[in-house]
Formats: C-alpha cells, sequence, structure tokens
C-alpha cells in the first residue's frame, strides 16, 4: 500500500468535483460555458494506427510567417525512410483552418544506428509543448528501451533537446548550427546502463515543458516505476539541476507520469513542480514540491484521490479559476466510476488559499447531485 505520510507533509482529501464549475469570488459567481461543437475544427490523421492527436499544444509562431499553430503528436506514426527504422512517431504543424489534411509534418531528424543508436519505437510525440509566442516547441519520446531516450537531456540556453526529442522553433530545422556547442548543455538524467531498480527504464519524457528559463520532464519508471521528476533551471549563465529523492517512498508510484511548472502556487514568486503519481497508495495523488539548495525537490503537499484504480494524477493542469492570482489545479481521473450509475471518468478542482491549502471547490454534495465528466485519455 506504500508508506505512511510524514506527518510534516498535509495529506487533503478533497471531494468530487466536475466540470460545470460555480466559482465564487468575492460575492460574484461565475457562469460555465459548453464547448462550441457547432464550428469545429477537425484534423486528421495521414496514417492509420499513428495514435495522431496523442498530445497536442497551441503554439504562435512568428517567423518566417506569422501564424497559430496546432501542435499534434502521433507517437506510432511512421518514421521516415531509412532502411532501418520502420516506425517512430512524428509531430505535425497544423494550421487553424477548416481543412482537415492540411497539417505538415515536422522535420525531425533521427538518424537510426542499428549498433549505437535504434530509434525504434522512441515514441516521438508522446508529449509537445509550446513555450509562448516566438518561442521554442519542445518536443519529447519516452521509449526507455531504445536509444536515444534513456542517456538524458541536452539543454541549450535558449530552450532543451531531450534525448528521444528536440526543442526547435516551428518552421525552423532542429539542427544546431556548427557554432551553436556554445548553447548547449550536456545532462544525463537516466542511465540505461543500471537495471530497473535504478533509471534504466526511466521514461524520461512521458511528460514535460518548459518555461522561459526552466525545462522539466517526467519518469515514471524510474527507480522501480516509483518516478521521478527532473528540471533544469537557468539563470544568467549558471545551470541548476533539481529531482525529486525521497527514499520513503516505495516502488510503482508512476511520480512524473505528468508534471506542470509554475509559480503562485505554493508562493507568490518562487517555482512549484506540481506531478501526478496515480498509483499512489492505488488510488493516485499528485505531489506539489518545492526547490531546495542543493538540488532536491521537497514534497511540501499531496493530495489524494478517493477511489482505487481511477488514475488520480494521470492529467493536470493549472489555472486561476477565480482571478485571485493565484493557481488552482485540475486533476483527471479518467477511471473513476459510479457502478450504480455506470458513470465513469471524473475531474478534482482544489482552489489555492494563497498558497496555504487547497480545499474542494465545493462542500460535500449528495450524491445525486454530483456533476460528472468523461475524461478522456489515450494509453498505452
Amino acid at each position: 500500500m506504500g508508506p505512511s505520510p510524514r506527518l510534516a507533509t498535509p495529506v487533503l482529501r478533497p471531494t468530487l468535483c466536475a466540470l460545470a464549475l460555480i466559482v465564487a469570488a468575492g460575492g460574484r459567481v461565475a457562469s460555465a460555458f459548453n464547448l462550441d461543437t457547432r464550428f469545429l475544427v477537425v484534423k486528421e490523421a495521414g496514417n492509420p494506427g499513428s495514435l495522431f492527436g496523442y498530445s497536442v499544444a497551441l503554439h504562435r509562431q512568428t517567423e518566417p510567417q506569422q501564424r497559430n499553430l496546432l501542435l499534434v503528436g502521433a507517437p506510432r506514426d511512421l518514421a521516415m525512410s531509412d532502411g532501418y527504422t520502420n516506425r517512430t512517431g512524428a509531430v505535425y504543424l497544423c494550421p487553424l483552418s477548416a481543412h482537415k489534411d492540411d497539417c505538415e509534418r515536422m522535420d525531425i531528424t533521427e538518424k537510426s544506428d542499428p549498433d549505437h543508436h535504434k530509434i525504434e519505437d522512441m515514441w516521438l510525440g508522446v508529449t509537445v509543448a509550446s513555450q509562448g509566442p516566438a518561442g521554442r516547441v519542445l518536443v519529447s519520446g519516452h521509449s526507455g528501451l531504445c536509444p536515444p531516450l534513456h542517456p538524458g537531456a541536452v539543454v541549450g540556453v535558449g530552450g532543451a533537446v531531450a534525448h528521444g526529442g528536440q526543442v526547435l522553433r516551428a518552421g525552423q530545422q532542429p539542427q544546431a548550427g556548427p557554432h551553436d556547442d556554445w548553447q548547449t548543455y550536456h545532462n544525463e538524467m537516466c542511465n540505461s546502463n543500471t537495471d530497473y531498480l535504478d533509471t534504466g527504464m526511466c521514461q524520461l519524457g512521458t511528460s514535460g515543458g518548459f518555461t522561459k528559463n526552466t525545462v522539466y520532464f517526467g519518469a515514471p519508471g524510474a527507480y522501480n516505476w516509483k518516478g521521478n521528476s527532473y528540471m533544469i533551471q537557468r539563470k544568467e549563465w549558471d545551470l541548476s539541476e533539481y529531482s525529486y529523492k525521497d527514499e520513503e517512498d516505495q516502488g510503482n508510484l508512476y511520480i512524473g507520469y505528468t508534471v506542470q511548472v509554475g509559480s503562485a502556487i505554493l508562493h507568490p514568486t518562487d517555482i512549484t513542480i506540481v506531478t501526478g503519481a496515480p498509483r499512489h497508495r492505488h488510488m493516485g495523488a499528485v505531489f506539489l514540491l518545492s526547490q531546495e539548495v542543493g538540488g532536491d525537490l521537497r514534497r511540501r503537499q499531496v493530495l489524494e484521490g478517493t477511489q482505487v484504480g481511477s488514475y488520480f494524477g494521470s492529467a493536470i493542469a493549472l489555472a486561476d479559476l477565480n482571478n485571485d492570482g493565484w493557481q488552482d489545479l485540475l486533476v483527471g481521473a479518467p477511471y473513476y466510476f459510479e457502478q450504480k450509475e455506470e458513470i465513469g471518468g471524473a475531474v478534482y478542482v482544489f482552489m489555492n488559499q494563497a498558497g496555504t491549502s487547497f480545499p474542494p471547490i465545493l462542500p460535500p454534495p449528495s450524491r445525486p447531485q454530483w456533476l460528472r465528466l468523461r475524461l478522456l485519455r489515450g494509453q498505452h
């Protein structure tokens, strides 16, 4: 069942909430709204079985032209022909247009070396993220069974290159220029030469993202599937590495299955790492971590799921729902199930009380009044 939480770590057990939310802020009520299903922007895959749409992100491109794009991961897509590889995964740039078939495959070149650098089934595109308007794009694969994913990450001054993915500007070639060595920093996060009790199966890149000066990844397979979250932060020309190390946590938690980083969570300006562990105590949990001197991430709070097998923490999102300047937290539990009503999937909503606590948005309701949401999220 896993270790008991430390006394210093508050554990919150929220009530279940759902999508059509009523947010009270200063006596005012914000109305909910539905998604517009009449005017859809639909993009379709060219290759059946590619898992096109497994990951998505919006991105604003400014060079060589200005346009809004939808980044779409297809981690089981066919490889570009090289004579060695059949399937690697891919990422597509899709303009926000009415056309279904105008997506452009990003030219992310990874050459296969059968002896040293195998890229078959690397699941490229399992994670995609945007740095924001005019920023870079992060693309990662997570398969820990084949290089180039397991050795670690390469972090550049302007972004990052995750082994199994790259950071590049949308519409540009990902390869670094001949004089760009000064911009790169090589860092091994996972070591494929170790076994599953260490980081040989770390699955780095299952989740990830980056801000202006921070790149972060989840590695749920590290340390006998206990999992880990990694973060590298740049301040001027100095790089600092952080990872979550807690010997009290046992295996099979999947820490790092999802990860988000931001400020105004536990502190107005300091960074907080929010990471999901969907198999924590069999019900799932979300850990809120802070940076410590020496490169460690320290667990500050734990938000726990309420149902065995619900996979609470497999999807997380940060948003200031009541406009108070603090990031609130939404957590998906796609396998939550009410057997009597045969309704499944749920979203938990935690309202941030100025970084001190995260109570649920509504008091415990009676079961017939519960609102529900079907949350579909692909897995493999």
